[in-house]
């Protein structure tokens, strides 16, 4: 199912926060994490509030995947990719996008790669699909401290970039609005 190895999970300080839900092995740490609802934390930088309020949209929660492989000594490395969100990548948009006269916009996302497989561990939909499969603009590898400022910024300068690319008529604060509208239709 997955290129990286299924090993039973050792103690450690992320690690540590899967026992309590009795997740034993790296593919059950997975699995839970899936599974959880997309829905952004508390304070969508902090990949530790994933556990204690049981949801995480992207960032959140391949960064604590990325965490707990990481004290695991299990090769996956977390990425950010940016996108054009349409309709068809992202059903459930279409609408908001149409409302405002866009057909797409940039979009920034986290997945995780491990031998250059990328896998997106976001919304539980089929655990043997290899997602995401997006048409990514710009890829770069991260840590999990930049899943906060960074990736926010990272983001605005891709949206205030294709504005000035495209002739874009809508300001940027209203399409960071519209995109935040997109994203929310999806919890």
């Amino acid at each position: 199912m997955f290129s990286f190895p299924n090993k039973s999970l050792q103690p450690g300080k992320v690690t540590n926060l899967l026992t309590p839900y009795g997740i034993r092995t790296f593919h059950e740490a997975i699995l839970w994490l899936w599974k959880l609802p997309y829905r952004r934390t508390s304070d969508r930088s902090n990949y530790l509030l994933v556990p204690i309020e049981q949801r995480g949209a992207c960032s959140v929660k391949h960064a604590l995947l990325c965490e707990v492989a990481l004290e695991q000594s299990i090769p996956l490395h977390l990425h950010i990719g940016i996108f054009m969100m349409d309709r068809e990548n992202t059903p459930g948009i279409g609408f908001i996008l149409e409302d405002h006269g866009l057909t797409s916009i940039p979009e920034a996302h986290c997945y995780l790669k491990c031998e250059n497989m990328r896998y997106d561990f976001t919304v539980y939909e089929n655990p043997s699909m290899n997602r995401p499969q997006f048409e990514f603009v710009h890829e770069e590898r991260v840590s999990s401290d930049q899943i906060g400022s960074y990736k926010v910024n990272l983001h605005h300068k891709w949206i205030k970039n294709w504005i000035h690319d495209s002739n874009q008529v809508l300001p940027f604060e209203d399409l960071w609005k519209i995109r935040e509208k997109c994203i929310e239709a999806l919890s």
